[in-house]
């Protein structure tokens, strides 16, 4: 008794005919996954300087905040001064300030230190040892 199954490659030209599918899924994939789908694709958010003034204000100098800008990469850092067009941020490990115009800014929100994130990592410890006694 033989209880083999047989193979693809067992037919005559099944393998053939497999081996330019699989080709043409493969292809079809890879293009998909480089394209967007318009669907799920995030319309980008116009800045709004009005708003974000308004915010870098509220924050106030000496603030550490992390700043999304529309080019470039995000900046972390300290607000060092605040103007009618602008605002000055001095990037963590960096001496020079940077100069940032409200328009080119998508968001800035407060960034906490690495200190909040000790205390907020030591009480998470003190919760699971109290809750698992």
């Amino acid at each position: 008794m033989n209880f083999m199954l047989p193979s693809p490659v067992d037919k005559v030209g099944h393998h053939n005919r497999l081996i330019p599918r699989r080709l043409l899924s493969m292809l079809l994939a890879c293009l998909m996954w480089g394209t967007p789908v318009p669907a799920l694709a995030g319309t980008p958010h116009a800045p709004n300087p009005d708003a974000v003034r308004a915010k870098v204000e509220k924050l106030g100098v000496g603030e550490h905040v992390m700043v999304k800008r529309t080019e470039g990469p995000k900046l972390h850092g300290h607000i060092t001064g605040i103007a009618e067009q602008s605002f000055k941020v001095r990037p963590d490990n960096a001496q020079a300030e940077v100069v940032i115009a409200y328009t080119e800014v998508l968001k800035v929100k407060k960034n906490p230190g690495a200190i909040t994130w000790m205390l907020v990592g030591a009480a998470l410890v003190i919760i699971i040892i109290v809750a698992t006694r």
